[in-house]
C-alpha cells in the first residue's frame, strides 16, 4: 500500500494540472462563444467557416437556427448557426472567434 500511494498522488496532481491549465479555460471559452452565437441579432457581422463575411439580415426555422446573411450587393444566403466561426457585435465592434488561442 505504501508503494502505491506516491503514484496515486502523482496521478492526481497531474490530472489537476491538466484540468486547470487546459480543460477549464477551454470550457470557459467554448461557453462564451456559444453564448455569443445564441445572442446574435440583426445587424451583427459574422464570418462563416467557409470564409464568407456578411451581416445578419433575418432568422428562419425552429429556434432561429437558420440565418439569412447579407453578403453585399443585396445578395443573401442561408446559413446554419453551426457554421459561424466569428461574431462581430454591431455595437461594440468586438470580435469573438471560435478558434482563438
Amino acid at each position: 500500500m505504501t508503494e502505491i500511494l506516491p503514484i496515486v498522488i502523482q496521478m492526481v496532481v497531474i490530472f489537476a494540472i491538466f484540468y486547470f491549465l487546459i480543460i477549464r479555460p477551454q470550457n470557459k471559452k467554448r461557453d462564451n462563444f456559444q453564448k455569443k452565437i445564441n445572442n446574435i441579432k440583426k445587424g451583427d457581422k459574422i464570418i462563416t467557416a467557409g470564409g464568407i463575411k456578411g451581416m445578419v439580415f433575418e432568422f428562419q426555422g425552429k429556434n432561429n437556427e437558420i440565418i439569412i446573411l447579407d453578403i453585399g450587393s443585396n445578395i443573401k444566403i442561408n446559413l446554419m448557426k453551426n457554421y459561424i466561426v466569428s461574431v462581430i457585435d454591431s455595437n461594440s465592434k468586438e470580435i469573438i472567434s471560435k478558434n482563438e488561442n
